[in-house]
């Protein structure tokens, strides 16, 4: 208000005037993180400009969230200086993302100082995970694979360091890195923490954990084998890899983070809990979905890369309908890696299988959305929480994509009778000759055609059947033709390894037809399930099961009992503040779900997970 005269003035002389390109020399960028405890980060940005207005963005799109997830909101505290003196702003009235400053005639270089406000999820007092996107305002019409960054980081004392970035050069708390383009910048994420601990895995790979202490965070040695397994697994498959050596696993073992990652080109960020490398039966649950998920995307995701994903800058929109190839087959190989460098056992991983198809099994909003559809949800979902998913087909472009490539590899194993696989697509696609990042674009149409080039097939049919139609169920094909046929039982012979996907004690998705916390909390419930006809409701909270106060075992006993003498289960429940007594007529016991072998048929999902090494894919 005070101000508006000024900036009236400042609009006027914007509108008349054009908005001038940057200089040629690198940005200087300053991020002092040294109060990530408090969840915030001091930024200094040097910007080189020529004579008028000089017009910046905010990174709209993260690589890898699909979907302009960036949180300008949190660039807090912006303020602009020309050799000492003050220059206003104005913010893009359509383009959020977009500011500019009216620097005078004459100015060389445009001065800015800001924070960023971090969100919980990537700190603590003891570590942080320091990506650059949140922390960089660049010149509009940039091209971030040529424009250039020096940027340098101030760590709180005693702090170490882990990143892909090259040439750090330290000075006390102060870490300067060679100048690179924006968009290695942004691809290579700092791993901070007064407790880190640095394990080579191979000649070409490194595993950097920070945790919250006392101590170094543990690593259990058959864990690191693992690691260094997964490393080796993989480069048998691809043939070579695209990144400086070493990669870096930056792992953040915390409670308070917890599961999380993102990937990137030489490095991959893992979120795990406190304990969770320190034992095998602890880092499993953390192994397909994570770890060796982000680190695959190295190849499928980051060297080769769907045509819509590959922009001149982080404001262009996303072309994201190629996430089935881009997360679905990253997840296939992932869950495989997990199996071949033994975070897995075979029966395990045939334990995840399971879990995975029953749960897509059980959303009825896939009878009318399709695959296809799915891929766009990062984008629909931006700005708001998700809410239950049975109603709602969401992101299955991960697990049913993962299914899809399963009945794929199995098609072609079979048709070939063992002498082919999809190990050898991968390779031919995937792989070429070890070097620096490169970035390859691929379509739909390059897909098909690396099918066909191992195996002659209407491979465009194949996928349209399933990705381009809505479809009751998801794909069964991979694992009747692997070997195996589903089936449900109150105690599988193996638990599901995975932590994401369903399938563990108290999971009620396949029986009654609902997903119930273990404090009682309702948080989905399956179309015409008996749990629908009941009433239940997400959201609801169960607060006593046949008379008695609720209890997860409670609730159990009352399926064993209604089993058995087929009576039905009494709940009483609040919802939202109203209570009520729901009936649930059920009498099908404990049903959770896993595969059997089929008589008569190859076991061709065990050969699928046997450990390659050094021997080349068929």
């Amino acid at each position: 208000m005070r101000r508006w005269a000024f900036c009236c003035a400042l609009v006027l002389f914007i509108w008349n005037a054009p908005v001038h390109a940057r200089a040629a020399q690198p940005m200087t960028l300053l991020v002092d993180a040294r109060d990530v405890a408090r969840n915030v980060l001091h930024v200094e940005l040097e910007v080189p400009v020529e004579d008028g207005p000089t017009r910046l963005v905010f990174p709209k799109w993260v690589p890898g969230q699909h979907a302009p997830a960036n949180p300008v909101v949190d660039l807090v505290m912006l303020a602009g200086s020309v050799g000492g003196r003050h220059v206003a702003w104005e913010r893009d009235p359509v383009d959020l993302f977009a500011f500019t400053f009216a620097t005078p005639p004459g100015s060389a270089t445009l001065t800015l100082r800001y924070d960023v406000l971090l969100a919980p999820g990537q700190t603590t007092p003891q570590l942080a995970l320091i990506d650059w996107n949140p922390t960089l305002l660049y010149p509009s019409g940039s091209a971030i694979a040529a424009d250039q960054v020096a940027a340098s980081l101030l760590v709180p004392s005693g702090w170490q360091t882990a990143t892909a970035l090259d040439l750090p050069q330290r000075g006390a708390d102060r870490i300067s890195f060679a100048p690179v383009s924006i968009e290695r910048l942004f691809d290579s994420p700092v791993l901070a923490g007064a407790h880190l601990r640095v394990l080579s895995l191979t000649p070409d790979a490194e595993l950097d954990v920070a945790g919250d202490g006392p101590g170094v965070p543990v690593v259990h040695d058959a864990v690191k084998a693992h690691f260094s397994a997964l490393v080796n697994e993989a480069q048998a498959l691809f043939g070579a890899h695209h990144w400086r050596s070493p990669y870096h696993f930056l792992v953040t073992a915390t409670d308070a983070i917890g599961y999380t990652g993102l990937e990137h080109h030489e490095s991959s960020w893992n979120g795990v809990e406190d304990q969770t490398l320190a034992s095998e039966n602890a880092a499993k649950r953390f192994a397909g979905d994570l770890l060796c998920h982000e680190f695959t995307h190295s190849w499928n995701g980051k060297y080769r890369r769907p045509a819509g994903l590959v922009r001149a800058d982080d404001q262009a929109d996303e072309t994201t309908d190629l996430l089935w190839v881009y997360e679905g087959l990253t997840e296939y190989y992932s869950d495989v890696f997990a199996a071949r460098a033994g975070f897995w056992t075979p029966a395990e991983y045939r334990a995840m299988l399971a879990a995975k198809y029953a749960y897509l099994d059980a959303e009825s909003g896939r009878t009318t959305r399709t695959l296809a559809d799915t891929t766009f949800q990062a984008r629909l979902r931006a700005g708001r929480a998700a809410f239950a998913g049975a109603r709602r087909a969401s992101e299955e472009y991960y697990d049913e994509g993962e299914l899809m490539w399963l009945d794929a590899d199995t098609l072609i194993r079979e048709r070939t009778r063992g002498r082919r696989s999809l190990d050898a697509v991968a390779r031919a696609f995937f792989g070429g000759a070890d070097g620096p990042p490169a970035v390859v674009p691929y379509s739909r149409e390059d897909i098909v055609a690396a099918l066909n080039a191992v195996l002659p097939y209407d491979w465009e049919g194949f996928l349209r059947a399933r990705l381009d139609v809505p479809t009751a169920h998801p794909p069964l094909d991979g694992i009747t033709r692997g070997g195996y046929a589903l089936a449900f039982g109150a105690k599988p012979p193996t638990v599901n390894p995975s932590t994401r996907v369903g399938g563990v004690s108290g999971d009620w998705r396949y029986s009654l037809g609902a997903r119930i916390a273990p404090a009682g909390s309702v948080q989905d419930v399956v179309a015409g399930s008996p749990a629908a006809a009941a009433g239940l409701v997400p959201g609801m909270m169960l607060v006593g099961v046949d008379a008695r106060r609720y209890s997860a075992a409670g609730l159990s006993a009352a399926v064993e009992a209604a089993a058995t003498g087929q009576t039905p289960i009494v709940l009483l429940v609040d919802n939202r503040q109203t209570f009520a007594t729901l009936t649930l007529r059920y009498g099908g016991g404990v049903k959770l779900p896993y595969l059997v072998r089929a008589n008569g048929t190859p076991d061709i999902i065990d050969d699928i997970v046997r450990p390659r090494r050094s021997v080349p894919p068929k």
